[in-house]
């Protein structure tokens, strides 16, 4: 009889205090984005090859619970690319290096739905998972993009765990 535990993999990135995820299905590409100078970006806007792609800055989408947390500068040093409601490319500012991480299908925990009814960081989340490793333990997010990509609608669908 196996026992082989299922897992998913994910792009874990940090932003203010948080760290959060996405299923690495849903990340089209990661820039380094240190050496930004684009004037576009003040507005929301960057260019990237013939795209111009629009920024969500997750900071500012009511993930701050507590207004205390120490003010972050503009100059994050990566995006993460993904595609928006209709398909076109958005980035997500994040504050370190992006890392992959593959986690077992049962420490990933839903978000119940009343919960998530709630502002700050449990508004844009469906799972979280615990993660203990090398005398460090971390609570990772796990971003619902339809929640953060569309925060008008009140009743999303929760996306799927793609295990690969």
């Amino acid at each position: 009889m196996s026992t082989e535990t299922k897992v998913s993999k994910f792009i874990i990135f940090k932003i203010t205090n948080y760290c959060l995820a996405l299923p690495i299905y849903q990340v089209v590409k990661i820039v380094d984005f240190s050496n930004n100078n684009n004037e576009f970006t003040k507005i929301g806007l960057v260019q990237i090859g013939r795209h111009t792609i629009k920024i969500l800055d997750l900071r500012w989408h009511n993930l701050e619970i507590n207004s205390n947390l120490p003010t972050v500068s503009y100059q994050q040093p990566f995006l993460l690319i993904i595609r928006d409601l209709q398909k076109e490319f958005c980035g997500i500012l994040v504050d370190e290096t992006p890392d992959l991480l593959e986690l077992p299908h049962e420490i990933i925990k839903a978000i119940p739905q009343s919960n998530r009814r709630s502002k700050g960081i449990l508004e844009m989340v469906s799972h979280v998972a615990v993660v203990s490793q090398e005398n460090l333990t971390r609570t990772i997010f796990i971003l619902d993009l339809n929640r953060v990509l569309n925060s008008n609608t009140s009743d999303v669908n929760l996306p799927a765990l793609n295990p690969s």
